[in-house]
């Protein structure tokens, strides 16, 4: 899959939150963030798009668990990714992706607030 929009269709169903189908798509996204280095590819492309070795970089990381990170948030419909010549950028859904990144972020900031 070298787009979102086949990841998109697969969150589909019909609008209704009781459809096997919707269903699935939210056990999909759950199961992609229940990984940290996914979580923070998320964090990372808050702050706009970037390519593989950027990623890898940012979070040193190799590119396999970068690449195989990605791929996994693609298909949840967490980012989008386009060529621009012989690199593929990623960006975040945030239509998506806003949602569960606010809920993730407010429990970061509750622990970090219980540690003190």
């Amino acid at each position: 899959m070298h787009n979102g929009e086949d990841a998109a269709a697969n969150r589909g169903g019909n609008g209704q939150g009781g459809t096997s189908r919707g269903k699935s798509s939210r056990l999909r996204a759950i199961s992609a963030l229940t990984n940290p280095v996914r979580v923070e590819l998320l964090f990372c492309l808050c702050d706009g798009e970037k390519n593989v070795s950027k990623l890898m970089k940012v979070l040193n990381l190799g590119q396999t668990r970068v690449s195989h990170g990605l791929r996994t948030l693609m298909i949840a419909g967490f980012i989008k990714c386009r060529k621009d010549r012989n690199y593929r950028i990623y960006s975040l859904n945030t239509e998506y992706a806003g949602p569960y990144l606010m809920a993730i972020d407010s429990v970061r900031w509750k622990r970090s607030r219980q540690r003190k």
